[in-house]
């Protein structure tokens, strides 16, 4: 995982993500909080990408995030622009399968499997 998804606990404290207390009520179930409050996880990974362009594995970690905020579109744009950046990788070409499937998009899903499983 990226560095933009870090994220850690200090004990006896709320989580903490990129050094800042996590205390959004919406992020506790049962008394625990979740680990990462995915808008900013999000506004993290937009920051990374925009630091790292030339890097396919920022754009695969935005998709990631997007996916969890069922923001499919924008999902399967930077996992493209991973694949343009790295075309020979099949990672990022399973991970758009999954996303197309998600979609509805079986043709595109078939096409990017095949694509993934040639490189394997």
């Amino acid at each position: 995982m990226h560095r933009a998804f870090q994220v850690e606990i200090l004990s006896g404290k709320a989580p903490v993500f990129h050094g800042k207390p996590i205390d959004d009520p919406r992020t506790a179930i049962d008394g625990v909080y979740w680990l990462v409050v995915l808008e900013h996880a999000l506004e993290a990974a937009s920051q990374t990408v925009a630091a790292e362009p030339d890097s396919p594995d920022v754009y695969s970690d935005r998709a990631c995030v997007n996916v969890e905020l069922e923001q499919y579109e924008e999902a399967i744009s930077d996992l493209t622009k991973a694949i343009e950046l790295a075309p020979r990788d099949p990672e990022f070409h399973q991970q758009r399968a999954t996303v197309y499937l998600a979609m509805g998009r079986d043709l595109e899903a078939a096409a990017d499997e095949k694509a993934a499983a040639r490189m394997e």
